[in-house]
């Protein structure tokens, strides 16, 4: 069983406004995270929000997806993911999801699932010629030390430092990497969709 975290905590201090409610082609951006992700083949699926983005709980909840509140979002995008993994234990793996990349694709989520299916032990990271993106899959064997992270960072000290771990998976999608954290981004987004 893969359980699926969306990670919508963040204080959007960059844009200045709570992005994840912005509307993006007539749906929130979150919304289009969520679409993608709900006709996955991930079995299980929480959102993790924060006061900074309430709006998120409701449109979620509209999909029937378990929303978990993180009230120490201040202390960084680690907070959050021990949030969203501690719910999924049982799981035996979890894939990390930004709820501010609104061109994921299915195809892509079910590319990194069907990889970690015949690696089970093993971190899978999308990558295309810009570099490596999101989301992540961690298996099991990871969650404790996930658990221990701090600070801004995720989980992603983790995929520096179990690199022979690391199961590289090229996806088609040029817009992996692309989440929106500025005005300026949110403006290519509108141009983009």
């Amino acid at each position: 069983m893969i359980g699926a975290v969306i990670l919508a905590a963040g204080m959007s201090t960059r844009m200045g406004e709570s992005k994840l409610s912005l509307m993006l082609d007539g749906i929130p951006i979150v919304e289009h995270v969520i679409n993608k992700v709900e006709v996955s083949d991930v079995d299980e699926i929480v959102l993790v929000y924060s006061k900074y983005t309430e709006t998120v709980e409701s449109i979620a909840k509209r999909h029937g997806i378990r929303t978990l509140k993180n009230d120490e979002a201040e202390k960084g995008l680690s907070t959050s993911v021990r949030k969203g993994l501690s719910h999924l234990l049982g799981t035996e793996a979890v894939m990390f999801l930004l709820g501010d990349q609104p061109f994921i694709e299915t195809k892509d989520i079910n590319l990194l699932v069907a990889q970690h299916k015949v690696n089970r032990d093993k971190i899978i990271v999308p990558v295309n010629y810009n570099g490596r993106g999101n989301p992540v899959i961690f298996p099991e064997k990871y969650y404790q030390e996930i658990l221990n992270v701090n600070g801004d960072k995720g989980a992603r000290l983790l995929i520096e430092k179990y690199e022979e771990d690391v199961i590289f998976v090229e996806v088609d999608s040029s817009k992996i990497q692309f989440d929106i954290d500025t005005t300026d981004d949110f403006e290519k987004a509108k141009d983009i969709i």
